[in-house]
C-alpha cells in the first residue's frame, strides 16, 4: 500500500513540476522583410538572450513558464520591446518581430525605443494587438470583432451582434484580410453584402497579431470606405507534433499543429462546433437553436532563403432552423430555414529579391452559398426563398522598394473577378412606409471584374519629418467606371516622446453585388465616395504607456437611395431589416458625413498591470433626397471604454472592462397604423427621431494558468453585465402579439472557457 502512494506521489509531482519552454522567432526589417543577422535578443525578466542567425531565426531555451518582454535591438534601427510573450510548459512560443530603420548620424549607434511599435507609413488611426492582448480581452468569448469594440473608433451598439460601426459609418464599409488573403466576413451567420453577424468565426488560438485601421489607411487598401482589419496567423510548431482541447462560449473544438518535411516548415489546423443545439437536443428543450462550425488550416514552407510559401484556408458552416410552432410560443416574426457555406482558400509567396526589393504575392478563392427559405409567422405567407453561390477569385500583389536613407515606395496591384449564381425572390409584404413592397426575382448567373493599381511612398525629408503620398486607380467593369484616390499622410516627431500626424484621401467602395443585380439599371450606380481627413498626436507618458488624441471628418457623396423611401438611408437599413432587398428605384444622389474627436490611452504590461481607456464624441447624419438632415442609425454622440487588468504573477490574470455609448437613434412606430396592419409601419415624420437608453455594462474576467510536465491548462471564467443592466438593442413590432416589443441585450451571462494544450 505504501509503495503504491508513494508512485502516485511520485507521478503527481512529476505532473505538477513545471518544465520550460522556449521562444523563437524572426527578426527582419520592416517593409523589406530583410532578415537581421545579429540581432541582439534579451529577455528583460530573465536577463538573458540570444542573436540572430543568417536567416534572422534565433531560439532562446529553456525558459520558465510565465510571460515575458523581449528587448530587440540592432544597430541603426529602433529597438522594440516585446511584451506578452507567454512561454509554455515544452512548447516553443513563436514572435514576429519588425525592427524600423532609423536614420542616425553614426551607423554604430543603437536607437532607443519603446513598448509601441510606430508605423510611419500608416501614422494615424492605427491600432496594434497582439495574441495575448486579444485572447485575454474581458467580455469578447473568443470572438474578434468584440474585442475591438473597446476602440474609440468603435460604436457600441448591439451586445448580441459583431456590427462594427466605425466612425460613424455601416458593417458595409469594411474589409478584412487574413495573411494578405481578403476574406469578405468573419462572422457566423453572415449578412449577404455586408460584414455583419452575431457570432465570430475566426479561432483566436491561430491569431499572431491584428492591426485595425479606422480610418486613413493608405492606397494598398481599396473598396472600403471606414476601416480594414488586417489579422496575421501564427505558424504551426515546426519542432514538433502539439495540440489543444477547447471548451468556451463559442464552442468546443481542438487545434493541432506539427512539423513538414524541411527547416523550420509548420502546419496547423483548428476545428470548432457549437454545442448548444446538441444539448438541447438531449434534453428535449423545445426553443431553437442554431448550429455552426468552423475550420482553419495554415502551412508555411521555406522555400529556400529569400522565398517563403504560405497556404490558408477558412471554411464555415452554419444553419438554423425553426418552425412555425416555435415561432408562435418564442413571438418570433418570422421562420424558416437558413443555410451558409464558407470557404476562403489562399497561397502567398513572398520573396525577397535583394536588399532592396520585397514581393508579396497571393492568390485565392472565396465560394459563399446562401440556401434561406422564411416566413411570416402570422400567416405562414413566404417572406424570403433565396439560394445564392458567389464565386470571388482574387489576386493581389505588393511589392516594396527600399530607396534608402529611410524611404522607400510600395507599389502593386489587385484584380477580383466574381462568378455569381442568384435565384432569389422577395416577396411582396408590407413595407416600413405602410406601402406593399414589390415582388422581387432575381434570376441569374453572371461575372464581372474590377481591377486596381496602387503606390504609396515614404519619404524622410527631415530627421522629424515624415510625408507620405499614396495614388490608387480603379476599374469597376459592372458600371464601366474609374477611380483615382490620391491619398496623403503626414507625421511630425516633435522628440522622441510626442509626435503629430495628419492625412487625407478619398475613397471608393463598390455597392454589393445583391443589390445591384435586382434590376438591370442598379448596374449602372455609381460606387460610393468618401472624402477622410485625419489630425492627430501622440505622447508616451512612460515608456510603457502612450496617450492618442484624433480628431476626423468623413464627407460621404454618391451614396444609394431608394425613391420609394426617399428618406431612409439604404446603407443603414440593412441591419434593422436583415437583407439588401425590395428596392425600387435607386438613385445614387445620397450624402452624409461624420465627425469627431477620440483620446485614447493605452498601457502595455511591463509589469502587473495592463489597460486600455478610450472615449469618444461623434456626431454623423445623413441627408435625405428632400434636402432634411438626420442621425445616421449609430450616431450615439458619446463613447467611452475602459479595459485593464493586473497580474499578480504568471499563474493568475485579472481583468474587466465597462464600456458607456449614448443612445442611438431609432424611428418611432405609428403604433395605430401598425396594429391596423399587423406589421410595423414607420412614424415617417420621425425619422431618428428618438433615442434608445443610454448602454453601460461591466464584463469581468479570471485566468487561471496550471503548468504541468509538457503540458498546459488555462480555465477562464468570464461574466458579462455583472451588475444586470437591460440594455436595449432596439424596438421591433411584435407581429405574433400586434405590438411594440424591445429587443434585449444580454442579461448577466456567465462564461466559462477550458484551454488544454499537449
Amino acid at each position: 500500500m505504501k509503495s503504491i502512494i508513494l508512485l502516485a506521489f511520485l507521478m503527481l509531482s512529476s505532473l505538477l513540476t513545471a518544465q520550460t519552454g522556449d521562444i523563437t522567432g524572426y527578426v527582419t526589417e520592416e517593409g523589406s522583410k530583410l532578415p537581421l543577422v545579429g540581432a541582439n535578443i534579451i529577455i528583460e525578466e530573465a536577463g538573458n538572450g540570444t542573436t540572430t542567425d543568417l536567416n534572422g531565426y534565433f531560439r532562446i531555451k529553456g525558459i520558465k513558464p510565465g510571460n515575458y518582454t523581449l528587448k530587440v535591438s540592432y544597430i541603426g534601427y529602433k529597438t522594440v520591446n516585446k511584451t506578452d510573450i507567454i512561454v509554455k510548459s515544452g512548447s516553443a512560443s513563436q514572435v514576429e518581430i519588425f525592427l524600423r530603420p532609423v536614420s542616425v548620424e553614426f551607423t554604430d549607434v543603437v536607437v532607443k525605443g519603446s513598448y509601441f511599435e510606430e508605423d510611419n507609413i500608416e501614422p494615424v488611426s492605427v491600432t496594434g494587438l497582439s495574441q495575448e492582448e486579444i485572447r485575454r480581452s474581458p467580455g469578447s468569448a473568443g470572438d474578434l470583432s468584440r474585442v475591438m469594440l473597446v476602440l474609440p473608433s468603435v460604436a457600441k451598439i448591439n451586445d448580441t451582434r459583431n456590427s462594427l460601426i466605425v466612425r460613424g459609418g455601416s458593417p458595409v464599409e469594411n474589409a478584412f484580410f487574413i495573411d494578405n488573403i481578403e476574406v469578405p466576413n468573419i462572422n457566423h451567420f453572415p449578412m449577404q453584402g455586408s460584414s455583419d453577424g452575431p457570432i465570430g468565426l475566426i479561432n483566436l488560438e491561430l491569431v499572431r497579431d491584428v492591426e485595425f485601421y479606422s480610418g486613413g489607411f493608405n492606397a494598398d487598401y481599396g473598396n472600403r470606405l471606414s476601416s480594414v482589419m488586417n489579422i496575421s496567423f501564427r505558424e504551426g510548431n515546426s519542432d514538433k507534433f502539439r495540440g489543444q482541447l477547447d471548451f468556451s462560449m463559442q464552442g468546443i473544438g481542438a487545434v493541432i499543429e506539427g512539423p513538414l518535411p524541411g527547416e523550420r516548415n509548420s502546419w496547423v489546423l483548428s476545428y470548432r462546433r457549437s454545442y448548444f443545439d446538441l444539448l438541447f437536443n438531449v434534453t428535449d428543450m423545445k426553443n431553437p437553436v442554431p448550429s455552426y462550425s468552423d475550420i482553419h488550416f495554415k502551412s508555411v514552407m521555406h522555400l529556400s532563403r529569400n522565398l517563403k510559401l504560405k497556404i490558408i484556408d477558412i471554411f464555415a458552416t452554419d444553419r438554423s432552423d425553426v418552425d412555425r410552432p416555435d415561432a408562435l410560443e418564442f413571438k418570433m416574426n418570422n421562420y424558416g430555414e437558413f443555410r451558409s457555406n464558407v470557404n476562403t482558400f489562399g497561397i502567398t509567396a513572398e520573396y525577397i529579391h535583394g536588399a532592396d526589393l520585397f514581393s508579396s504575392l497571393s492568390v485565392s478563392h472565396t465560394l459563399t452559398g446562401y440556401d434561406v427559405k422564411l416566413n411570416l409567422t402570422t400567416n405562414a405567407q413566404w417572406f424570403i426563398h433565396a439560394k445564392t453561390d458567389e464565386n470571388t477569385f482574387n489576386i493581389r500583389n505588393i511589392n516594396h522598394l527600399r530607396l534608402g536613407s529611410g524611404s522607400n515606395i510600395d507599389f502593386g496591384a489587385d484584380a477580383r473577378i466574381p462568378v455569381n449564381s442568384y435565384d432569389q425572390t422577395y416577396f411582396s409584404i408590407t413595407d416600413r412606409e405602410g406601402k406593399m413592397s414589390p415582388l422581387v426575382v432575381i434570376k441569374n448567373n453572371f461575372s464581372t471584374f474590377g481591377a486596381g493599381i496602387f503606390a504609396k511612398a515614404s519619404f524622410n525629408t527631415a530627421e522629424k519629418i515624415m510625408i507620405n503620398p499614396g495614388l490608387r486607380l480603379d476599374y469597376y467593369n459592372l458600371n464601366k467606371e474609374v477611380n483615382l484616390a490620391p491619398r496623403l499622410s503626414l507625421k511630425y516627431s516633435i522628440d522622441e516622446l510626442s509626435g503629430i500626424s495628419a492625412s487625407a484621401g478619398l475613397y471608393y467602395q463598390n455597392l454589393p453585388l445583391i443589390l445591384q443585380k435586382q434590376k438591370p439599371e442598379f448596374e449602372n450606380l455609381k460606387n460610393p465616395q468618401a472624402w477622410q481627413f485625419v489630425i492627430g498626436g501622440e505622447r508616451l507618458l512612460s515608456e510603457d504607456t502612450k496617450l492618442t488624441v484624433e480628431a476626423y471628418y468623413k464627407l460621404y457623396s454618391r451614396l444609394p437611395m431608394d425613391k420609394a423611401n426617399p428618406e431612409l438611408s439604404l446603407f443603414d437599413m440593412p441591419i434593422d431589416n436583415g437583407s439588401f432587398s425590395g428596392y425600387t428605384d435607386i438613385v445614387s444622389e445620397g450624402e452624409a458625413y461624420s465627425a469627431g474627436i477620440e483620446i485614447s490611452v493605452q498601457k502595455k504590461l511591463a509589469k502587473d498591470i495592463y489597460g486600455f481607456a478610450g472615449l469618444s464624441v461623434s456626431d454623423a447624419k445623413y441627408r435625405g433626397l428632400s434636402g432634411k438632415t438626420y442621425d445616421r442609425r449609430f450616431n450615439s454622440i458619446i463613447g467611452f471604454s475602459a479595459e485593464g487588468g493586473y497580474k499578480p504573477n504568471d499563474e493568475w490574470d485579472l481583468s474587466l472592462r465597462w464600456s458607456y455609448s449614448g443612445g442611438a437613434p431609432y424611428t418611432p412606430f405609428d403604433e395605430l397604423k401598425s396594429v391596423q396592419a399587423r406589421s410595423g409601419i414607420y412614424d415617417m415624420s420621425r425619422i431618428n427621431g428618438e433615442r434608445l437608453p443610454a448602454y453601460h455594462s461591466v464584463n469581468l474576467r479570471v485566468d487561471k494558468r496550471f503548468n504541468f510536465s509538457n503540458t498546459n491548462l488555462i480555465i477562464y471564467l468570464s461574466v458579462w453585465n455583472a451588475y444586470g443592466r437591460i440594455n436595449i438593442a432596439g424596438y421591433y413590432w411584435d407581429e405574433v402579439g400586434n405590438k411594440i416589443a424591445s429587443e434585449d441585450m444580454w442579461s448577466t451571462l456567465p462564461v466559462l472557457g477550458v484551454e488544454y494544450e499537449f
